[in-house]
């Protein structure tokens, strides 16, 4: 599918998904998207799988969004492709511009504000996330809370530049896997570039602020 917008809507009170979308290119534009009374634990706002493509023929984009109140994650993109258009800092499947607002309600270390899983060459841009998930542990700092971003070792040559990644909870502001291409097979190098980002996290007395 080329040419596909959905802009301006206003979507709430749903159970599992506000926006999902499978092999349907499309652009998520301007949406306001919450829920949370009545909705699964493992809701997300918006979810799609198998966009894009390696030559860039497909433009995607997934920008000017307002989410808050998902118990879940916010924004959610597995097996998706993406052509790098350099040298600009930006690629045929963009992430940009939305304001993940909190009210995340699911603990854990998959509960996230933006997660990648299985994807290969998105721009991460622009983005504010505050993270508030509840804890596991009210008394120690661990590897089981949420995350504001993800990006896995399942993904390949990601980028992500000048976003706002905000806990009031401990939660982690970035994690992400990057690994040097070796010989033979290159293997899934995770996130290849992060410039100008701002992590802040903060849970009781302990406090972390710092730009990478």
């Amino acid at each position: 599918d080329l040419g596909n917008i959905l802009n301006k809507n206003v979507i709430a009170s749903f159970e599992k998904t506000g926006v999902y979308l499978e092999y349907a290119d499309t652009r998520i534009l301007n949406n306001v998207i919450n829920g949370k009374f009545g909705m699964d634990p493992n809701a997300n706002a918006i979810e799609v799988k198998f966009l894009g493509d390696r030559n860039g023929d497909f433009t995607n984009e997934i920008s000017g969004n307002k989410i808050y109140d998902i118990p879940w994650q916010g924004i959610t993109v597995k097996n998706c492709l993406s052509k790098k258009n350099a040298p600009a800092q930006k690629s045929s499947f963009v992430i940009a511009n939305n304001m993940i607002a909190g009210g995340f309600t699911t603990p854990g270390a998959t509960t996230s504000g933006i997660n990648l899983n299985t994807c290969l060459g998105i721009s991460i841009i622009n983005n504010t996330v505050l993270m508030d998930a509840p804890r596991t542990s009210s008394t120690s700092i661990n590897a089981t809370v949420a995350r504001c971003l993800t990006v896995g070792s399942t993904n390949t040559d990601i980028e992500a530049f000048n976003n706002i990644l905000y806990s009031t909870n401990g939660a982690i502001a970035l994690e992400y896997y990057t690994k040097t291409k070796g010989g033979g097979r290159a293997p899934n190098n995770g996130l290849t570039a992060s410039e100008n980002n701002l992590y802040y996290t903060t849970y009781p007395s302990k406090t972390v602020s710092y730009t990478h």
